[in-house]
């Protein structure tokens, strides 16, 4: 007795055995994230280190060389890039794709801190870390209003960033365009000299009479006191009365030699939204976080906190990624239950009524065509009451039941991959639609020609034609399997990237292989009655059946008679692919139209932040000129590691819909308006939505 007779024999044990896989499907189906595209780790560590006013000659001599030099030392290593700048200094190691991403990085710090007496002093220590494409800024916020910046950067950091960052899944949060408050120690040269007193001198007063220090504890019978000294000063103005030195009985205090001032800190970075300065948090992820949730999460507490802002306070939502992510779910879920849909039309055009499975094709299409929602209702209804009117479609029924059982089983064993809804395991999903309903087609099929040709009762026919089978059925879809499955294996990031999209394809393979040899029999036992299946006792006779067959055997009579015709074109076919390869574009990841592009540009080097502003201003008022522009997002110094003289500048179009251009078309336009401005290394591309942002290495 084979699995097949045992369903057959129990119906109720065959429901409650398929139920079982639907309800851990659509139970996993929940917990699944939603990503652009899968989670990948790629073995790349960078280095981060700075040194206030160190030039880029000494940090590459004194930091640099030392760090390349250490990291030499670890196996594995693909490339070493370094980047040095005024202030700050760069090392990106690249690691063969094999290495392990937690192992190098925790060498590369090993090796770091056995070199770190060796750096000048003064130097912060290095900071080492993963470059994780799944824990980019997923969205930004541009917080702008009536106050100063350096008012709105005290009230983004305290009311609006420090909430956001005790949210689940959110990594970190830049502040990009920000003016700290700090308090500047103008020094009188021509004073100090008349006292006789150096720099050195007067930083050390300031640092010895502003600071606070454990003052230990003091016990006092059964009860214990924790001594503080309170000796940072509150007020700026007490930073004038510190004292610097005592000349005989005279006291030199800091306002004798110097101007206090309640000032902001130098300014290293800017955002600027529509030609107005404001402040930006860029908001990044936690490394396997879903994206669509944080972000929605973040919109969420942003919504509640607004009331209570001062008046004329406002938070825009900028270079968000969730929306393309839920546009390109939305578009890929609307394929796979349009995908569905017409492979049941198929199958009832081919085991039921030709006439009503061409009839409600047409009404689908025409349907999704119309704009009109009462049209589309219209059409709906009349095609649900001519399919229940006209069809033959128990036999449809039986067949398109592999469709949702295979792939809701299918997200039990994507969660237990730990696999998200992205691009290429949704690819993978819309491609099985086609392969899962083959099997119990063939089952279905052999059941019916054993109740036709041998005139077997519906259990009888069901067991014999799913035994007679099972082999045939069995080695078709394993064959499928292996297709799919060395593509999950494939090494390189080309691998990492389609592991989602070929396991995908082999999970629901395999589950619609047991689909077809329990609840597609068991089904045709109860429900598949002759009258059911063809209708009119003669299904080979039919005339769609007939002209079918009529033009098959022309062709196989002519490819017979002329052997060597076919297997010449099947050669010729073979080779032009070395010819017609040439014709096709080739690139990495298909390039999407989401409404975003990016500017990119580097000023000549020394630059200050006032001169790349005046640059950017240049650039952001080219671009205002193109069409279809909504939004010019321009900021400098936003990213680990990038100076003041680098910038970029967001801009955001309409929504593609609404354009008669492509998003393509106009970044061509915005190519030829900047090539004037060439020497700046200005690049037009996409916005990355892949991660959530752009990588900056």
């Amino acid at each position: 007795m084979n699995l097949a007779e045992i369903c057959i024999r129990r119906p109720v044990f065959t429901v409650m055995m398929t139920m079982a896989l639907v309800v851990m499907g659509l139970v996993s189906y929940g917990g699944l994230g939603l990503d652009l595209m899968p989670k990948m780790d790629l073995p790349i560590i960078r280095i981060f280190a700075t040194l206030p006013g160190g030039n880029p000659e000494e940090i590459e001599t004194q930091i640099a060389k030392p760090i390349e030099e250490a990291c030499n030392a670890v196996g594995g290593i693909d490339q070493i890039t370094t980047k040095c700048q005024f202030g700050m200094g760069q090392v990106v190691v690249k690691f063969q794709l094999d290495k392990n991403i937690d192992v190098a990085s925790q060498e590369i710090r090993d090796r770091i801190s056995r070199i770190m007496n060796t750096f000048p002093q003064g130097m912060d220590s290095p900071v080492v870390e993963k470059i994780d494409p799944d824990a980019m800024p997923v969205i930004t916020l541009v917080v702008s209003g009536k106050m100063n910046l350096r008012d709105l950067t005290f009230f983004a950091r305290k009311r609006i960033k420090e909430t956001l960052e005790a949210i689940d899944g959110v990594g970190s949060i830049q502040m990009v365009g920000a003016r700290e408050r700090e308090i500047h120690v103008v020094l009188d040269a021509m004073k100090m000299g008349a006292y006789n007193l150096t720099v050195g001198q007067v930083q050390a007063a300031l640092v010895g009479q502003n600071l606070e220090i454990p003052g230990g504890q003091v016990t006092e019978g059964k009860k214990e006191f924790i001594l503080r000294t309170m000796g940072r000063l509150i007020d700026p103005r007490d930073f004038a009365n510190i004292i610097v030195a005592t000349i005989g009985n005279t006291v030199i205090r800091a306002k004798d030699i110097a101007e206090i001032r309640d000032t902001e800190e130098e300014p290293r970075t800017l955002a600027r939204l529509d030609g107005v300065n404001c402040l930006s948090l860029v908001i990044q992820k936690q490394s396997g976080a879903n994206t669509v949730e944080v972000i929605d999460r973040i919109k969420q507490r942003v919504k509640e906190l607004l009331p209570s802002f001062p008046e004329g306070l406002t938070v825009l939502p900028i270079r968000d990624t969730s929306e393309f992510i839920k546009a390109s779910l939305h578009e890929l879920n609307g394929h796979l239950i349009l995908g569905s849909t017409l492979a049941s039309l198929v199958v009832m055009t081919f085991m039921g009524n030709a006439f009503t499975g061409f009839t409600l094709a047409i009404l689908l299409v025409v349907g999704l065509l119309v704009t009109s929602f009462a049209a589309k209702a219209g059409l709906f209804l009349f095609g649900f009451v001519f399919m229940i009117y006209r069809g033959n479609w128990v036999s449809t029924i039986i067949a398109a039941t592999a469709i949702p059982v295979s792939l809701i089983a299918t997200f039990f064993l994507m969660r237990l991959m730990g696999f998200t809804l992205n691009n290429m395991s949704m690819l993978g999903l819309t491609l099985a639609v086609g392969i899962v309903i083959d099997d119990a087609i063939v089952v279905l099929e052999n059941i019916f020609r054993h109740m036709e040709e041998k005139g077997s009762g519906a259990v009888k026919a069901a067991s014999e034609g799913t035994a007679e089978i099972y082999m045939a059925v069995m080695a078709t879809s394993l064959s499928l399997m292996i297709i799919f499955v060395p593509i999950a294996f494939m090494q390189g990031i080309i691998g990492r990237l389609l592991n989602n999209f070929g396991l995908t394809i082999a999970f629901s393979i395999l589950i619609s292989i047991f689909v077809s040899f329990t609840l597609t029999p068991m089904l045709c036992s109860r429900f598949f009655q002759y009258r059911f299946a063809r209708g009119s006792g003669r299904s080979k006779e039919g005339g769609f059946y007939s002209a079918i067959d009529g033009l098959y055997g022309l062709a196989l009579r002519f490819s017979m008679r002329h052997r060597w015709i076919i297997v010449l074109s099947a050669v010729a076919c073979l080779l032009s692919v070395y010819f017609l390869k040439n014709w096709i574009r080739t690139d990495f990841i298909p390039a999407d139209d989401t409404s975003e592009m990016i500017v990119n540009f580097r000023a000549d080097e020394g630059s200050s932040l006032d001169g790349t502003s005046d640059l950017m201003k240049d650039l952001e008022d080219k671009v205002r000129t193109l069409p279809w522009v909504i939004h010019i997002f321009g900021s400098i110094g936003e990213g680990a590691g990038t100076g003041a003289n680098e910038g970029a500048i967001y801009v955001q179009l309409a929504d593609i819909r609404k354009r008669t251009l492509t998003q393509f078309e106009i970044m061509q336009q915005a190519r030829d308006l900047l090539k004037p401005y060439a020497k700046y290394r200005v690049a037009v591309s996409p916005a990355s939505s892949w991660g959530g942002g752009e990588m900056s290495t």
